[in-house]
């Protein structure tokens, strides 16, 4: 009887066994998921959170924090009024803390929509910008990159159009 009840209990083990390992393969995927879904989602576009969020840390700002600013703005964002202007003003604040965080990150990421955030510098809202001032601590930063020169030449043009 004992020896029934062994074999009994072993043949439920060994049957249960591939359950449990399908169960951890699934888990296993489903955290994959979430982890890819997470990262999705805070690179999302267009997040008004994540500019308000740095603007709330600034001067004193992490450089995963204007990663994840840079990496909100984008082309599809342009019909978004709210989100366009805030993300504008608070770029320049950003450049004007953290010159050389901004160029460095802008030159690292790829997820970061470089052609819009050149196009958000050409065309600063906030009047009292000082543009002169800008392109003068972004000259002389002392790193030659194909960003600082972009940075240079649209904030130039910037300043050639509200003079």
């Amino acid at each position: 009887m004992i020896q029934k009840l062994i074999i009994i209990s072993f043949l439920f083990i060994v049957s249960c066994k591939d359950d449990v390992k399908v169960n951890i393969d699934q888990a296993k995927e489903s955290k994959i998921e979430t982890q890819e879904i997470s990262s999705i989602e805070s690179n999302k576009k267009c997040d008004i959170e994540k500019v308000i969020s740095l603007k709330e840390q600034l001067p004193n700002v992490s450089n995963e924090s204007i990663r994840a600013f840079l990496s909100t703005i984008s082309a599809d964002c342009k019909n978004n009024v709210e989100f366009s202007q805030f993300s504008n003003e608070v770029l320049f604040e950003v450049l004007e803390a953290k010159p050389i965080d901004v160029i460095l990150i802008i030159g690292k990421e790829n997820t970061i929509d470089k052609d819009e955030v050149y196009r958000m510098l050409e065309s600063p809202i906030n009047e009292s910008v000082n543009l002169n001032k800008l392109i003068a601590n972004i000259d002389e930063i002392k790193i030659q990159s194909t960003e600082k020169t972009k940075f240079l030449e649209v904030l130039k043009k910037a300043l050639d159009k509200y003079n």
